[in-house]
């Protein structure tokens, strides 16, 4: 994937990554894929916000739906834009 262990990201990819099983790693890939991102564009975001692998299923599910369904931006979009998914819907949105 690419991560440079001099930054703080390469950190978080290593704790996020022993914190989850491969399963359950497969299944949020797919939940992104689902939502229609690439695999390029969620390694893409992995690599800039590791985080975004710790959201729930549903999490994904509802902000994902909430953007590209109800406010019309493009699943591609928000796969570049990956610190919305950082947004809480009851405070934020």
């Amino acid at each position: 994937m690419g991560f440079s262990p001099e930054r703080f990201t390469f950190i978080l990819v290593v704790i996020v990554l022993g914190l989850m099983s491969k399963s359950t790693w497969e299944t949020k890939f797919d939940v992104y894929k689902k939502c229609r991102w690439s695999e390029e564009e969620i390694l893409d975001a992995f690599k800039n916000h590791p985080s975004i692998m710790t959201a729930s299923e549903g999490r994904i599910k509802t902000l994902m739906d909430f953007f590209v369904n109800v406010m019309g931006f493009k699943a591609s979009f928000i796969a570049k834009q990956f610190y919305f998914l950082g947004l809480s819907m009851e405070k934020r949105l």
